[in-house]
C-alpha cells in the first residue's frame, strides 16, 4: 500500500475589496436608494405641488435610510477589522495573548481615524506608541 501525499493548500480569508464589493453589488437598491421629494414642481410650470408618493412612502423612506445607515455602519467595521487585525498588531507590537485581545478592544480606531492617516507609517507608529504605552500600565496591573 503506498500513501501519497497531498499538497500543502493554504486557504486564506477573501480579501476585503471582494466582500466589500460583493456587498455593495448585493445592496445596490439600498446603497443607491435616494429619499422622495416631497415638493415637486407641478408639470405646468405653474407651481409646486405635495409628492403624495412620498408621503404615503414616508414609513418605507425611513426602513430604506435606516438600512442604509446600518450597512454603511457594518462596511466601516469591516474595513476597520481589516486594517487593525490581530496579526499585524502581534507583529507590531509583540503583544501575548491575554494582552492582545485586551489591547485590541482599548485600542481599536475609528474608522474615521484610519482614512485620516495618510499613509500606512503613521497608522503603525499609532499601533506601535499605544502598545508601548499600554504594556508598561498592562505589567504593572498584571505583575505575573
Amino acid at each position: 500500500m503506498t500513501v501519497d501525499s497531498l499538497p500543502l493548500v493554504v486557504v486564506r480569508p477573501r480579501a476585503y475589496r471582494y466582500d466589500s464589493a460583493a456587498n455593495r453589488e448585493e445592496y445596490r437598491r439600498v446603497f443607491d436608494f435616494q429619499p422622495p421629494d416631497y415638493l415637486g414642481s407641478s408639470t405646468e410650470g405653474l407651481g409646486v405641488g405635495l409628492n403624495l408618493d412620498a408621503l404615503f412612502g414616508a414609513k418605507r423612506t425611513r426602513q430604506m435610510l435606516a438600512l442604509q445607515s446600518r450597512l454603511m455602519e457594518q462596511e466601516r467595521d469591516k474595513y476597520v477589522d481589516y486594517r487593525f487585525n490581530k496579526t499585524l498588531v502581534r507583529r507590531i507590537t509583540g503583544l501575548p495573548s491575554p494582552a492582545l485581545d485586551t489591547f485590541m478592544r482599548e485600542y481599536r480606531p475609528s474608522y474615521e481615524f484610519i482614512r485620516r492617516c495618510e499613509n500606512d507609517y503613521e497608522f503603525y507608529k499609532y499601533i506601535k506608541d499605544c502598545g508601548i504605552y499600554f504594556w508598561q500600565i498592562w505589567k504593572q496591573e498584571n505583575p505575573n
